[in-house]
């Protein structure tokens, strides 16, 4: 497996962490209903993961529809958006233990 390949399977690792946690913090939101303050800070983070995971999966995307030419610049942006999903998920892990 190239280096390409593997980092290309970590971000997917790290797209698939957020989906988990989103679907996670959806059911605890759904459980939260009658504490409305909670259940709005539920969906605040359900909202900014989902808007970090849509931006990784679409760097994602285009890394690979681009091949080793753009390597370098989409990677860049991709380290990106990857290091701000990974932040955002452990910002929620943290706030809602």
């Amino acid at each position: 497996m190239s280096f390409n390949d593997a980092y290309k399977k970590k971000i997917e690792g790290q797209i698939d962490q957020a989906r988990g946690k989103i679907n996670e913090l959806k059911g605890k939101a759904k459980e939260a209903q009658a504490d409305s303050d909670l259940k709005v800070e539920y969906e605040k983070m359900i909202k900014e993961l989902e808007t970090r995971k849509d931006l990784a999966e679409e760097k994602l995307d285009k890394l690979k529809d681009k091949g080793e030419k753009s390597w370098d610049d989409i990677k860049e942006s991709l380290d990106k958006a990857s290091d701000d999903l990974k932040e955002t998920i452990n910002n929620s892990i943290s706030r809602f233990k």
